[in-house]
């Protein structure tokens, strides 16, 4: 079952390139963990207790499995010193102690459960926050093979400090002591493997409907998403009755930019942008990057007058902003056209259209301004 789980995440490391260490990192644990109950079931088949070899597998599969967890939920290793530092100090007392039967090996055996209680419990409080971050309630499933180690291997270690000396007695009860974790491992492996896996295909599908939603520069939404997002908040202002406004706001001189500074200091200078009109709205109102370098905004229950106020507040924001652009190129300002719905069941493409004319008004009236689009008709 660990070459399976083995080979399964060797492919997903080959096809799913930004998972790749996590899956390295879990095919590593599978082939350690594997090699370790091979190790643990022959030591028990020959009536001796578990070898060091197969002591030292486990727990180095249990610091490939944290890991990758670690390189899951933060993006880096960034308890790797931590990893690191327990493994040494858990093996290193394997290493060390003396290869007897009796009293020695029960207490190589106690080292070893109390070093994998240490390592199976660690995950549980450093993973828990970021998975019901990422995942909710779900992404706590995937610690629940950890936790029932953990509870089995802290249940061990107590039998075996409660009576020590059934263990010193024979190597015949180490062996036993030995082959007692091997279901539990198997049972928790499958569902280690299964769960994360579940995982790993969930953020898959969430970047998945992020991608589709969202422009990958910017972080706005994208013209689709941004339709869907206008037409249901025009719905709701028709609906109770309220005025709705729709800002077009495009970048003065953005060509000059591209040509002096190239499409790096261009896409620099809209993310930038972008920044500013997402924490100039509302937590009600919706930003869009419409395309290149036009964005639009709509903004629920704002008539005209609010959307001037709002128009000017954002030019403010901007300018303070004092985004950094190519020597050669003015200050960065924007153009704004801003059109209202006023409850006669205007449609998305009307109101955007308006705002868009609007907006090529101000360009004419030399920019760096914002027009309705009843001063832009009047004009």
């Amino acid at each position: 079952m660990s070459g399976i789980f083995c080979a399964g995440w060797l492919v997903v490391a080959a096809l799913m390139r930004e998972e790749r260490p996590v899956a390295l990192a879990w095919s590593a644990y599978s082939l350690l963990e594997g090699t370790s109950l091979v190790s643990v079931v022959a030591s028990s088949a020959g009536g001796a207790g578990p070898g060091v070899l197969g002591l030292v597998l486990a727990l180095l599969s249990a610091g490939a499995a944290n890991l990758g967890g670690d390189i899951f939920v933060h993006g880096r290793a960034r308890y790797l010193r931590f990893w690191m530092a327990a493994l040494l100090v858990a093996i290193g007392l394997q290493v060390l102690a003396p290869n007897l039967g009796g009293a020695e090996a029960a207490l190589r055996v106690i080292g070893y459960d109390v070093s994998l209680l240490v390592l199976l419990a660690a995950p549980l409080a450093i993973f828990a926050r970021p998975l019901v971050t990422e995942f909710g309630r779900f992404g706590l499933l995937a610690l629940t093979p950890l936790a029932l180690m953990t509870s089995f291997a802290a249940f061990h270690v107590g039998r075996l400090l409660a009576v020590p000396g059934a263990l010193a007695t024979s190597t015949h009860a180490m062996a036993s002591a030995s082959a007692g974790w091997l279901l539990p491992a198997i049972v928790s492996s499958a569902s280690f493997h299964l769960t994360w896996f579940a995982l790993i295909l969930g953020r898959q599908v969430g970047r998945a409907r992020r991608l589709s939603r969202f422009d990958a520069l910017t972080g706005l939404l994208q013209r689709n998403a941004f339709d869907v997002e206008m037409k249901r908040a025009l719905a709701l202002a028709h609906r109770h009755r309220q005025k709705l406004s729709v800002a077009f706001v495009d970048v003065d001189h953005f060509k000059r930019v591209n040509d002096v500074g190239g499409h790096r200091a261009g896409d620099r200078v809209l993310r930038q942008l972008a920044g500013v009109l997402q924490r100039a709205a509302r937590a009600s109102d919706r930003v869009g990057r419409w395309g290149g370098e036009e964005f639009v905004l709509v903004l629920p229950n704002t008539d005209a007058h609010g959307a001037r106020i709002f128009a000017g507040r954002l030019q403010a924001a901007i300018r303070a902003e004092a985004i950094e652009v190519p020597a050669g190129c003015g200050p960065l300002s924007v153009s704004i056209g801003l059109a209202t719905d006023e409850g006669n069941d205007v449609d998305c493409d009307a109101l955007i259209g308006r705002a868009d004319s609007a907006m090529y008004a101000a360009k004419h009236r030399g920019r760096d301004t914002a027009v309705t689009a009843a001063e832009g008709a009047a004009a």
